[in-house]
């Protein structure tokens, strides 16, 4: 019999300035800097919880800083296409943001 471990995935908004985190386990918002100080404290307090997947859309390059700090703690991440997305949220009838102004909707 095998046994597989569920996964948390927890969406990500990525900005030049800042990263909106949403962690769907305890529902609860956070934003961090999107600098280095800040995604590594991020990732070691996540370390070694492997039930986390990090989903995030493509930002312009402004994703990278997390996505090599989380590859470098051995973290799940998943860089996607923002249309397709946009497309899945608009099948499932659901808003596909994770930001406050969408939050109010």
């Amino acid at each position: 019999m095998i046994i597989q471990e569920s996964k948390v995935y927890a969406g990500v908004d990525v900005a030049s300035k800042h990263l909106d985190l949403f962690f769907p386990d305890t529902g609860r918002p956070e934003r961090i800097k999107n600098d280095a100080d800040a995604v590594k404290a991020l990732c070691v307090r996540i370390e070694g919880k492997s039930q986390y997947m990090f989903v995030m859309e493509a930002s312009c390059g402004y994703e990278s800083l997390l996505c090599a700090q989380l590859g470098s703690h051995g973290i799940l991440r998943s860089v996607v296409n923002a249309r397709c997305v946009n497309q899945f949220a608009r099948s499932m009838v659901a808003d596909a943001k994770t930001n406050q102004v969408w939050e109010k909707k």
